[in-house]
C-alpha cells in the first residue's frame, strides 16, 4: 500500500500540483502504520534549509487535495492521514560521499596526515 501511495503522490506532484514549492521535492518512501490510519510520507529536497521549509509548507498545503485524489484513485473506504516528514538520509549520503572524495584526494596528492 505504501509503494502505491508513494507512486500516486509522486504522479500528483508532477502532473497536477502547480505549487512551485512542491516541485523541488521528491517522495522517497511511504510507511503505513499497522492500523492503516496514518501514512508517513518521507521526502527529500535538493537545496538549502529555506528550500526544505518551503517544500514542507507546500506539501502540507496540498495534503487535503492529495487525500481526495488518493481516495478516488484507490477506492478505499478510509483514507489514511498523510504526515509529511523530511528524509535526511540523502543529505547525509551526499555529505559522506563528499568526505570520502576529500579523503581520497588527500591520499592521492600525498597530503595524507594519518
Amino acid at each position: 500500500m505504501g509503494e502505491l501511495i508513494r507512486d500516486l503522490i509522486s504522479e500528483l506532484m508532477i502532473r497536477k500540483i502547480k505549487d512551485p514549492r512542491v516541485a523541488l521535492a521528491t517522495i522517497t518512501e511511504v510507511e503505513m502504520e499497522s492500523n492503516l490510519r496514518v501514512a508517513r510520507v518521507y521526502y527529500s529536497v535538493q537545496g538549502d534549509e529555506q528550500t526544505r521549509r518551503n517544500a514542507d509548507k507546500g506539501l502540507r498545503s496540498a495534503r487535503g487535495y492529495m487525500k481526495r485524489e488518493l481516495s478516488r484513485a484507490l477506492s478505499i473506504r478510509f483514507m489514511p492521514d498523510l504526515v509529511f516528514e523530511f528524509d535526511s538520509s540523502l543529505a547525509r549520503a551526499h555529505r559522506i560521499r563528499g568526505l570520502l572524495n576529500e579523503r581520497s584526494e588527500e591520499i592521492r596528492t600525498g597530503k595524507d596526515n594519518g
